[in-house]
């Protein structure tokens, strides 16, 4: 697996807020005092990737430079920029399984014995650290208990609590802090280079709830309005009542697979503008302004009690997706107790 990074002199131009987390590395990197690990702690999204690539260009650059910058110029630098740098090592969940395995992290540190062969030091880079069994966490531990001196590991985790506690007391945390409205909204507008949809953007920041890497969930604005449709088509459908319109809803939620935090996003966004239009009428402030008379209209069939509960029902199915559910299982059981609740 290759690890490309954007290498620039500022080398965290690109990187829209985390000020105290470039400020940490920036200084850790300058004074020289880094450890042999840390734990990038934040939501899926929020940019740990990003910064570790950077992160890792600054402790692997070969010439002197700068606090929060890199030299650009030697090799390790150029190689960084090409994705082709040996001494930058991913370890993720292979695609057909569903952790990281002992085998994984005995590979890894078997690697370990090789110094780096261009940088000044050997990074590596464990996505979803949260995902290792607890075999491979023990024998990270090995490694963490005697690292060579030129290792620096970076495991990034949206839970570590997961970890060991006997990883966590060996590992530096660093926190990754929700991004805010206006960080957002900068993100979108340079999606966008510049022209701005202000509805498009509003849903853009009610969906994206501080995760700046969701923004590009939305990069193909014809696709999002495509989804948008055919959720709302079946949802329609779903209140008539039937076998067929479960599975039709079934087939739009499944068309993103286990990627579908923006599918059920929608679903509870239009449940939410129904909610608001029962109570407030349509002059209600709305996330879908275009669907305003379809979904008042099926708002006045709902009501505001079922309403409400169905994006209770929608959002229990998404936590427990997110908590590695059953896929399949979680959205028909949601699909069943949504017509349930829509029939009464």
């Amino acid at each position: 697996m290759s690890y490309k990074v954007n290498v620039a002199e500022n080398i965290f131009y690109d990187v829209i807020g985390q000020e105290r987390v470039k400020d940490i590395l920036s200084s850790l990197e300058e004074s020289g005092n880094v450890g042999h690990a840390y734990v990038f702690n934040g939501p899926v999204g929020i940019g740990r990737k990003m910064i570790a690539g950077k992160f890792a260009s600054m402790l692997m650059c070969l010439r002197e430079h700068k606090k929060g910058s890199v030299c650009c110029e030697c090799e390790s630098c150029m190689l960084l920029k090409n994705g082709t740098n040996p001494d930058i090592i991913p370890i993720g969940v292979p695609k057909d399984k569903k952790s990281i395995s002992v085998e994984s992290v005995r590979n890894m540190r078997e690697d370990m014995l090789t110094a780096p062969l261009i940088s000044k030091k050997k990074v590596y880079v464990i996505e979803n650290g949260d995902k290792m069994t607890v075999e491979a966490q023990n024998a990270l531990l090995k490694i963490l208990e005697e690292p060579p001196h030129y290792v620096v590991i970076l495991i990034l985790s949206s839970n570590p609590l997961i970890l060991l506690d006997t990883v966590r007391s060996r590992t530096v945390r660093i926190d990754f802090s929700r991004n805010s409205e206006d960080e957002i909204k900068i993100a979108y507008r340079r999606m966008r280079n510049g022209v701005v949809d202000d509805d498009e953007e509003a849903l853009v920041c009610a969906y994206a709830d501080g995760i700046i890497g969701r923004v590009y969930d939305f990069g193909d604005g014809e696709e999002v309005r495509n989804i948008r449709e055919k959720v709302l088509d079946a949802m329609c459908g779903l209140y008539r009542g039937g076998f067929d319109e479960r599975k039709r809803l079934s087939a739009v939620l499944s068309e993103k697979g286990e990627d579908s935090d923006f599918v059920m996003f929608t679903l509870i966004s239009f449940y939410r503008d129904i909610v608001h239009l029962v109570r407030f009428g349509k002059n209600a402030k709305l996330q879908n302004k275009e669907y305003k008379n379809r979904l008042y209209d099926m708002g006045r069939d709902i009501g505001y009690h079922n309403a409400i509960r169905c994006i209770r029902i929608i959002d229990d199915a998404w936590k427990n997706i997110s908590r590695n559910a059953a896929y399949k299982l979680a959205i028909e059981d949601m699909i069943i107790k949504l017509q349930e609740v829509m029939a009464v």
